[in-house]
Parts: C-alpha cells; sequence; structure tokens
C-alpha cells in the first residue's frame, strides 16, 4: 500500500491519519522476521521427510514449533536424526520440551536416556521420576 492511497482511504472511512501504513510496517515486520526464520534450522539433509508424514516439512519452522519437532524426532527419529536435534536445540532446550507424560512415546523415554546421557547427571527412581540439577523434575 502506498502512502497517498492510504490517506484516501483513511479519509473516506474516517480512520485515523497513519493507520493503514502503521499497519503496513507491522505486516511488513512480520514478513521479514518469517523469511528469517527461514533461515534458522538444522542440516535438513539430515532428515527423512517422512518423519513429518502430517505436515509440510519445507514449510516447519524449526523455532516456533521446536516442541513437535523435538518429541516427534525423539520418539520416531534414528540415531543421526536425534543427534543433529540435540546439535541443533541443546540438550537443556530439549530436556525442558519433552513430553514425558505421553502414554503412546514409548521410544522417547530410551531415547532421552540413550542420547542425552541421563546415567552420568541423573538419578532416575524407583517410581520413574528423573531428576537432573537445574532442571525440574520430569516424570518418565
Amino acid at each position: 500500500m502506498n502512502i497517498p492511497l492510504s490517506l484516501k482511504i483513511e479519509r473516506s472511512l474516517h480512520l485515523d491519519e497513519g493507520l493503514l501504513m502503521t499497519l503496513q510496517v507491522y505486516y511488513d515486520i512480520e514478513l521479514e522476521k518469517k523469511k528469517e526464520a527461514q533461515s534458522y534450522h538444522p542440516d535438513l539433509s539430515i532428515y527423512r521427510k517422512i518423519l513429518f508424514w502430517d505436515t509440510d516439512f519445507d514449510k516447519l519452522d524449526w523455532n516456533t514449533n521446536k516442541r513437535y519437532i523435538i518429541n516427534r524426532i525423539f520418539e520416531r527419529g534414528n540415531e543421526k536424526e536425534i543427534l543433529e536435534t540435540i546439535r541443533f536445540y541443546g540438550r537443556d532446550t530439549i530436556l525442558s520440551l519433552l513430553d514425558l507424560n505421553n502414554k503412546y512415546a514409548v521410544n522417547l523415554k530410551s531415547n532421552i536416556q540413550k542420547y542425552l546421557n541421563y546415567a552420568n547427571k541423573t538419578q532416575i527412581s524407583n517410581s520413574n521420576t528423573i531428576t537432573k540439577k537445574g532442571i525440574d523434575t520430569i516424570n518418565v
């Protein structure tokens, strides 16, 4: 939208002067943020697209949807995919976003123990609870 058109519409609709151009600027800012987010992703050649069968892999927002992505990869991913996810997001982010209460995520629990080295830095009690220094208690 250009300024002369914006002013004409604002006068016709009795809107405050500059309102439409202000909205246009906010819209342009959001578009630019989305473009920047497209370049924020791990090495995509490592991931199998079938892992995200229910969504368009090429349109995944690796920041906004990180909870979904991390849980899917730890439940259904292979070793390379899991290691790349750990490299990209980091251990603390992954631990804070994993959904350990999902009773259908049978591989998730074994994968976090295997790939996040819980034996060295956590205690696994008889009540299936994992406690990690600096992180709240996580039920397994």
